[in-house]
């Protein structure tokens, strides 16, 4: 047969994506699929572009036909696979635990994105393509209805008028949109400066220092440096790289490296960010009940006791993609918390929401917040407030950095429907215990539907 100028490890009853040869050395490794044991030797997607298969390979010889040399060997697969290893570069790539349909706990491995773009990635590796519908274009009033809200009306001291009308306008987005920004907040200008720098630093670190700076945590609820929401070997990934911490409780005690040590001041300042963030969520889960009629404490009093409430905090990077209209950055989603917080910086869009079977993309206006309504509050507000449909999408020529706060009920809480206002006297959904909620919703995250809240909907007789 007739092989290119390149080199091939054959090896039998498998299939194999073979890297070239550049400047007369090898470079990248093999990736081994055998369908008997699921085995995965480890692979460097960003040599995928230059990659050819030979699906129907057989026979022991290693052939290299650069001009440099001609190796014949006899190999068995394990010294195959011991050579490929030798030959590797540092490993690119996160590594992740999951459930799997049996029951069974499975670790997969997932490219570093970052690090693909790195190395002057071309085209997408297979695992990254995905058919994603584009945004449609909508006219810039309907966008006006996704309210930007200035938290200052709210406050029980402002004018009466002022304050009715923000509120009515709160009310309005978030029963429309499931979403809204918010401004007058409480977290000053300096402080997300700052917040944008520490995040920029650290993902500009090389993945080295990134790995050295902080753990990963794969049996862990995928915190620290990493990838999330991978449930299967051969799923299709998102163009993302993160870095999650719980922030509260406070979980040192734990022995975890959550935190970066460099740069040295990441904690301080994000800590900084979630107290403010903080504030900010306790007093719009007091002015969003009134807004709707509710008794004004009826959310706020499902998060006790305060000192277990739970604060998570992700960090996303999405780096330039050589092709955004064939990937995801974050897969279309609900969120399971109570209130979701993102800072977005440097005006860079990409957060998209399914509205009335249109993707719709939302601005990303300098300085305010978005507030997203979760699954927990869409049951705390019996279906008025719905948790909304959304996504995130890369760019072709821009990074996108931004910081998602989760806000929770204490775990072992038993939260359920407000009844009242103008969500009649029947309840749509049952209490539910926080925790058992947020694990289920992880089983059904990638379902392609809003799946998760199902678990909290009472059936129709």
């Amino acid at each position: 047969m007739t092989v290119p100028d390149k080199f091939v490890y054959p090896v039998m009853k498998a299939m194999f994506c073979l890297p070239l040869v550049h400047n007369k050395e090898v470079r990248g490794c093999v990736y081994l699929h055998q369908r008997e044991s699921r085995t995965c030797v480890p692979q460097f997607p960003h040599y995928l572009s230059n990659i050819f298969i030979i699906p129907e390979l057989k026979g022991t010889t290693l052939v290299d036909l650069s001009q440099s040399q001609i190796k014949s060997h006899n190999w068995n697969r394990r010294s195959m696979i011991r050579h490929s290893q030798s030959l590797a570069q540092p490993q690119s790539f996160h590594e992740v635990s999951f459930v799997d349909e049996e029951g069974r706990t499975m670790t997969a491995r997932g490219p570093v994105v970052q690090e693909l773009v790195r190395h002057g990635l071309q085209q997408l590796p297979a695992r990254f393509l995905r058919d994603a519908p584009p945004p449609a274009l909508v006219d810039h009033r309907e966008l006006e209805s996704m309210a930007l809200i200035d938290m200052a009306k709210l406050s029980p001291e402002a004018d009466p008028s002022s304050r009715a009308e923000e509120l009515r306008r709160l009310a309005a987005s978030a029963e429309s949109w499931g979403m809204f920004f918010v401004t007058g907040h409480g977290v000053p200008l300096p402080l997300m400066a700052s917040l944008a720098e520490v995040l920029k630093a650290f993902f500009m670190l090389s993945l080295e220092e990134k790995r050295a700076s902080v753990g990963s945590y794969k049996d862990i609820d995928n915190l620290g440096y990493g990838r999330s929401f991978v449930k299967s070997e051969d799923q299709k990934l998102d163009w993302v790289d993160r870095l999650a911490m719980r922030v509260h409780p406070n979980q040192d005690s734990l022995g975890l490296r959550l935190w970066p040590q460099t740069p040295v001041d990441f904690r301080p300042v994000v800590e900084k960010y979630v107290e403010a963030a903080r504030r900010d969520c306790d007093i719009l889960l007091q002015a969003l009940p009134e807004a709707l009629m509710l008794e004004r404490q009826s959310f706020l009093e499902q998060f006790q006791p305060c000192s277990e409430l739970i604060v998570n905090v992700r960090n996303n990077y999405y780096p330039p993609c050589p092709c955004p209209s064939s990937s995801v950055g974050l897969s279309p989603h609900t969120d399971a918390s109570a209130v979701t917080v993102l800072a977005q910086f440097d005006g860079v869009q990409g957060l998209e929401v399914l509205r009335r079977g249109r993707w719709v993309r939302a601005p990303a206006p300098e300085g305010a917040l978005l507030v997203v309504a979760g699954d927990l509050l869409e049951i705390m507000s019996n279906g008025r407030v719905a948790s909304p449909w959304h996504r995130a999408m890369p760019s072709a020529d821009r990074e996108r950095f931004s910081v998602a706060l989760f806000y929770n009920p204490p775990p072992r809480a038993e939260i359920g429907p407000v009844v009242g206002g103008g969500s009649g006297a029947k309840p749509v959904y049952r209490k539910v215990v926080v925790e058992d909620y947020v694990k289920n919703s992880y089983t059904f995250f990638n379902a392609g539907e809003k799946t998760p809240i199902k678990y909290a909907k009472i059936e129709a007789n």
